[in-house]
């Protein structure tokens, strides 16, 4: 059975009202805990972020490396190509997606045309691989420079790669365009 602590109010009259237990209780302050929490994460957080930057690489694995656009393009060792998606202009047209090849941005058609059309494809791939054969005759090893604006499909990044990689292009490197250059390139309509 349960029983109650009553204290009589004898100001009030008869009337009766239950003690508060919780009164006695003090309440409990976590500042001071929650600081020592805050340094042991910090201190836990350094140390295993210090652990990662000293494993050994596994024997045989290539870790990738990054190299600036200039070097590449000065030294004549890549086949730059652009990738823009399909956008609405500031007159409210939908200008076409685009894929433009060469340091010229030579207009090549749009990214439908590496899923749908296999002329398209093969024309591609032949292009590639004359220039991957021109570079090798440079004693140069040819590489391929993907810049894509950020609206364009992984699936056509990945059908270039493959295109790239059937052409023996075996270095692919890859880059962002920014909304400035992709504005003054979507003009370009020279023929390949």
């Amino acid at each position: 059975m349960k029983t109650q602590a009553i204290t009589v109010n004898r100001s009030l009259g008869s009337k009766y009202k239950p003690r508060d237990r919780k009164s006695k209780t003090k309440e409990l302050n976590i500042t001071s805990l929650l600081d020592i929490l805050t340094i042991l994460l910090v201190f836990m957080i350094k140390n295993v972020s210090m652990d990662s930057t000293q494993k050994d690489v596994p024997e045989g694995m290539l870790l990738p490396s990054t190299v600036s656009k200039s070097e590449l393009v000065e030294k004549g060792k890549a086949v730059i190509i652009k990738l823009f998606a399909a956008k609405e202009n500031q007159a409210g047209e939908i200008v076409e997606s685009k894929i433009l090849v060469g340091k010229d941005n030579l207009f090549f058609g749009t990214l439908e045309d590496i899923n749908v059309n296999a002329k398209k494809k093969q024309e591609l791939k032949g292009y590639l691989k004359i220039e991957a054969d021109e570079t090798r005759k440079l004693d140069g090893i040819p590489c391929i420079l993907i810049q894509a604006d950020k609206d364009v499909k992984c699936g056509y990044i990945t059908q270039l790669i493959q295109i790239g990689a059937e052409a023996s292009f075996s270095h692919i490197y890859f880059s962002s365009i920014k909304a400035s250059e992709n504005e003054a390139l979507l003009g370009t309509t020279a023929g390949l």
